[in-house]
């Protein structure tokens, strides 16, 4: 089977998925759906190399796009627009293959760039809350097919020294960025790395109040935190150190200013106050448990002592009575 008769069938399948789930959008399968639409984007990549393979999946594309109502459904709305926007750049490169993406452009509710539209539209229609019948895990596998686009297309990407000029962003935004991030980077770089954009938004608890803040209202960018090892699992001594940090940040604020706060924990020798701050306070800590044991064993043996005394003394009483009643 060729590139073309393969772009036609995964095509073909991957709009007889979305009818199956807009009659039932509890059978929706992440799974499934991201391999067909994984095969249907190969092979729009394929068909670039080719004139006729090209005018064959615009051709597929339009049937389908064309045969129902583009907006029937938010999937269908959402898989129409983002295919055919691909195949227009990286399939059809000005050959006028583009049947299928005019007629979903004109379907647009307002006539802007296609970049424009992926930010306006697209995206927002993946983070409302139900959206692909709740099917979360597929909202944000096309939040990152979407972002796969735009980078192919060299739109810039927050780099590591942008953490505070990202948080500016509306919430949406600011899922779709590190959506665009994750697909661009590895794994290792955004969540080992030291000093990389997520790394600062981690240190700060940020990923940990947007979860909790948007759980609810965009279940995608809690779900993305999640799924990416962003929320912090720390451990106890992690907590511990971070709750003398902020005490200390606190007294440093109100006793130098918010400036010179903030430059301190920026520094190594702030850690290691941190760190010596935490050891004295666990000294301290088991010092006095030490001391509170130390004086409970001893108003025990204090407590024992007297009990003895007064058994002592109930069986030195006893045995005098019963000697006055052997005497009578």
């Amino acid at each position: 089977m060729n590139d073309a008769a393969k772009g036609q069938e995964f095509v073909g399948r991957l709009y007889e998925l979305i009818a199956e789930y807009e009659a039932s959008p509890a059978s929706l399968s992440a799974e499934s759906f991201g391999e067909l639409y994984r095969r249907v984007v190969r092979v729009i990549d394929l068909s670039g190399e080719s004139g006729s393979a090209a005018f064959a999946l615009d051709s597929a594309l339009f049937n389908v796009v064309s045969i129902e109502d583009i907006d029937r459904s938010d999937l269908r709305s959402v898989v129409s627009h983002a295919l055919t926007i691909y195949h227009r750049y990286h399939a059809d490169y000005g050959r006028g293959y583009e049947q299928a993406y005019r007629w979903c452009e004109q379907s647009r509710r307002q006539p802007i760039p296609d970049l424009s539209y992926v930010h306006t539209y697209l995206v927002p229609t993946l983070l409302k809350p139900g959206a692909a019948g709740g099917n979360i895990d597929v909202c944000l596998f096309l939040l990152e097919q979407l972002g796969q686009f735009e980078n192919l297309e060299n739109s810039p990407v927050w780099d590591d020294a942008q953490a505070t000029e990202l948080m500016a962003q509306e919430p949406g935004e600011i899922a779709y960025q590190l959506a665009r991030r994750k697909v661009k980077y590895s794994a290792d770089k955004l969540t080992k790395v030291p000093e990389t954009l997520e790394q600062c938004l981690q240190k700060d608890r940020v990923f940990s109040k947007l979860h909790a803040d948007h759980s609810e209202a965009m279940p995608v960018l809690a779900h993305l935190i999640m799924v990416y090892g962003y929320l912090d699992r720390d451990s106890w001594w992690s907590r511990f150190r971070r709750g003398v940090s902020g005490s200390m940040r606190g007294l440093v604020k109100r006793m130098a200013g918010d400036y010179v706060a903030y430059e301190l924990t920026k520094r190594k020798g702030a850690y290691i106050v941190q760190v010596m701050l935490c050891v004295l306070i666990l000294a301290g800590l088991a010092l006095g448990l030490f001391g509170w044991s130390y004086r409970s064993s001893q108003r025990w043996t204090e407590i024992n002592q007297d009990l003895d005394t007064a058994v002592n003394r109930l069986d030195e009483v006893s045995a005098n009575r019963q000697h006055e009643l052997e005497t009578m």
